[in-house]
């Protein structure tokens, strides 16, 4: 039986294994899973997307922040959508960018930045990965809230610096 109330915490001491990370849950996406990608600028956001889009067999060189555009779609063995609500202020604008088209899932996976600002806009059913920088290495705590999305922490290798809660 699956537990909400676990979650995995892994140190990342740098760009190239957040990039990993990204690939290895990249490799297990299924269509409906939702990333809530959360942590300040600079914390690792879209290097984990990146390496996402390298875990679906897209290129991942075409990966940048879609500050701007804020919603860009990658094609692979799953497509993928990535998200940035960073520079939405009101929950009404959601729709004008075509979130909810992005978390339909029938087909896709969706990895949303900033997803702390509109959490009530998302599924309850996804993975949360929040991000964090201390001037050394990064540090990921990933919480699953249903098991589909628990199944995508089975990827992550033992030998890493993983602990459980």
């Amino acid at each position: 039986m699956f537990n909400k109330g676990v979650s995995l915490k892994i140190k990342l001491p740098d760009a190239e294994a957040t990039g990993e990370l990204g690939r290895l849950l990249g490799m297990g996406l299924k269509p409906g899973h939702v990333l809530a990608l959360i942590g300040e600028l600079g914390a690792g956001k879209t290097t984990l997307v990146r390496g996402m889009v390298r875990g679906i067999g897209a290129d991942p060189e075409q990966v940048h922040s879609p500050t701007f555009t804020m919603i860009h779609l990658y094609p692979g063995h799953l497509a993928l959508y990535h998200v940035d609500l960073y520079r939405i202020d009101r929950i009404e604008e959601l729709d004008a960018i075509g979130l909810d088209e992005a978390l339909e899932g029938f087909d896709s996976a969706c990895a949303v930045e900033w997803a702390d600002k509109f959490p009530q806009a998302l599924p309850p059913n996804r993975l949360e990965i929040k991000l964090a920088y201390d001037g050394e290495a990064r540090n990921a705590e990933l919480r699953a809230t249903d098991e589909s999305h628990g199944k995508l922490l089975q990827a992550i290798p033992g030998d890493w610096q993983v602990t459980w809660d």
